[in-house]
């Protein structure tokens, strides 16, 4: 490699400060969601701060698991080719007045709108229940991790990493992924003293890298 290509030099780099360097920037908090794992390192000046990495052994592995077994069960309740046969009309009309029948037609079509709508749903079910569980039980909530992450930093540090917060991997192209995340930074973010008076919520941004 390096006589026939010429490589002058090779560098080594963790997976979870690469998605930093796309930025521009030397300095950011990278919450890396993979198959197996999601990741937060926070970089400062081009160094990671080990000492305040945290990861999560959940990932988007246990995501398509459960959608799949949600998928599975609701099957084995009714066909997919009943659920086909549902318009989005129906659907609809199901929201609005969802104690009553959808339309004209017989009762078990009815239960197959209520079966469609689980399908809408069960991506949202998967992601709150995967990703963002409560943080004071056995479960995991990406929120609540990446504030102590924040929490635990030094403060000097603190507004450089608020600055620059790279979301990496493709989890995070998820339709809602990213609002949900916002959504529960929101909610949790009172836990902190630090945080809510240093006004961490109006510093965040956030950049999404594949």
């Amino acid at each position: 490699m390096f006589r026939k290509l010429k490589i002058e030099r090779v560098e080594l780099a963790l997976s979870c400060v690469t998605p930093l360097y796309l930025t521009g920037r030397y300095t950011g908090l990278v919450v890396s969601a993979g198959a197996s794992s999601t990741e937060f390192m926070p970089i400062f000046e081009g160094f990671p701060l080990f000492t305040h990495f945290q990861c999560l052994r959940t990932g988007t592995l246990s995501l398509h698991s459960m959608i799949r077994d949600e998928i599975a069960l609701l099957n084995r309740e009714l066909p997919m080719d009943t659920l086909k046969k549902i318009t989005e009309d129906e659907i609809t009309e199901t929201i609005k007045n969802p104690h009553c029948s959808a339309t004209a037609s017989s009762e078990p079509v009815t239960v197959a709108v209520r079966a469609k709508l689980r399908i809408k749903w069960i991506p949202d079910k998967a992601n709150l229940n995967i990703f963002f569980g409560n943080h004071e039980a056995e479960e995991y909530n990406i929120a609540f991790t990446f504030l102590e992450v924040l929490n635990r930093v030094p403060e000097n540090c603190l507004d450089a990493l608020c600055k620059n917060v790279v979301l990496a991997g493709g989890f995070w192209r998820i339709k809602g992924m990213q609002k949900m995340f916002k959504s529960h930074i929101s909610k949790l973010i009172d836990i902190f003293p630090k945080l809510k008076t240093l006004e961490v919520r109006n510093k965040l941004s956030t950049t999404v890298i594949m």
